[in-house]
């Protein structure tokens, strides 16, 4: 063990100088890395910014056109019309037809189903 006040040899001295260089040089690229990191994290952080802005204006933006008020207002104003018409359009034959046809639809299904399985057993 050497003291601090102590001469180091020659080769003592070079592996000192070389471990001291590597020190530096590691410590700069730790340094360059880590700026690239930082860099690069900010990069990141303002794009995720930009697309939270634009995803809030395309948002209000749908909004006008999927939900806009002026529906709201036309069939708050206009709810016994709307019904009249649903009620005209959905008649007692209308509505005989459709669980006919659902009726019918849905016994052929069956027996499909039943073809099929007496095909597997």
């Amino acid at each position: 063990m050497r003291y601090e006040g102590e001469l180091l040899s020659g080769e003592e001295q070079v592996a000192k100088f070389y471990i001291l260089q590597n020190i530096k040089v590691t410590h700069y690229y730790n340094c360059i890395i880590m700026s690239t990191l930082e860099l690069e994290n900010q990069q990141l952080k303002k794009e995720l910014e930009d697309l939270k802005v634009e995803l809030q204006k395309t948002k209000e933006h749908l909004k006008k056109y999927t939900a806009p008020e002026r529906n709201k207002i036309y069939y708050e104003t206009h709810k016994e019309e709307h019904k009249k018409n649903v009620k005209a359009y959905l008649t007692p034959e209308r509505r005989k037809e459709y669980n006919k046809t659902y009726y019918e639809k849905k016994r052929a299904l069956k027996q499909k189903e039943s073809l099929s399985n007496d095909i597997k057993n």
